[in-house]
């Protein structure tokens, strides 16, 4: 029987280690080896923990997060995989006039999140681990900051949206969405036509789910003419994608609400899993 799969925010797992909030990590171990869990790991959120390495006189509290969480049970989710495994999904299925067939976005290695076809050239190294990835990925100045140099082109985006007079129908602009995701990820139209296929996926919330759910919840944040992004909200929004493949997944409190909102609104069922953080989410446990 798989194991039960948990996201946790970011903010989250520093509480953790910081302020041992709502447990230590030692405590937090103990309660996924009690209920058979494991925490998903991402590229995000494993950059947003690591984000302190760009002051240098932080590096070891990081490298000490680090080798502790690698003594979790852990599972690392690879944002590339995802759009790709189901648009070609969804291609092959419609193509075949069949049902569409949830994908495996699950990698056994960081190193694996950071390619797109999941075959780094670290592959062949032997218990090539979490910190040690992180640790060589600092060594070669890598940004752990990465999303929040596209913050204030988000915001700008959020305002020519919200400025739009004639607003567009989503479920027609969703086409458009389906039309750049097949060209990004090289996979063809498929021979019934573009329009007649997006429309397919549309229709059935469990075909491309992380397409879907991301778009919806992107829309409902636009719609909200009071609710300007925050930096973290690039983070969010990746972490949305996530939602089909956890049992449970953490947001923040105004997140949260968007995303409830969202699934509710579109009926596409992810309610359920949905919590405002650790202790919420083990309350539902042992």
């Amino acid at each position: 029987m798989p194991k039960i799969k948990i996201y946790p925010d970011t903010k989250d797992l520093i509480n953790l280690f910081n302020k041992s909030d709502p447990y230590s990590p030692d405590e937090f171990e103990d309660k996924l080896n009690i209920n058979d869990a494991e925490i998903v790991l991402s590229l995000t959120n494993i950059l947003e923990l690591s984000a302190p390495l760009t002051h240098s006189n932080n590096d070891a509290s990081v490298m000490q997060r680090l080798m502790r969480i690698e003594k979790m049970p852990i599972r690392f989710i690879s944002e590339s995989k995802v759009a790709n495994l189901e648009l070609s999904e969804a291609v092959l299925a419609f193509n075949e006039g069949r049902e569409y067939s949830q994908i495996d976005p699950f990698v056994s290695r960081f190193d694996e999140t950071l390619s797109d076809d999941g075959l780094p050239p670290t592959r062949n190294y032997i218990n090539y681990g979490l910190a040690q990835t992180v640790f060589d990925l600092w060594a070669e100045g890598c940004d752990f900051k990465r999303l929040k140099g596209y913050v204030s082109r988000f915001r700008r985006l959020f305002e020519i949206e919200r400025n739009i007079h004639n607003k567009p129908n989503l479920r027609k602009e969703f086409t458009y969405v389906v039309e750049r995701g097949l060209i990004s990820n090289n996979l063809g139209i498929p021979s019934q036509g573009l329009g007649t296929f997006a429309e397919w996926i549309y229709k059935e919330p469990r075909r491309c789910p992380s397409l879907r759910i991301g778009y919806e919840v992107y829309h409902e944040m636009v719609r909200d003419v009071k609710t300007i992004p925050e930096d973290t909200t690039m983070d969010d929004l990746c972490y949305a994608n996530y939602i089909p493949y956890v049992d449970f997944i953490s947001f923040d409190r105004r997140m949260y609400h968007y995303i409830k909102q969202t699934c509710i609104s579109n009926g596409l069922g992810y309610e359920s899993g949905l919590y405002k953080g650790l202790s919420e989410i083990f309350a539902e446990l042992k």
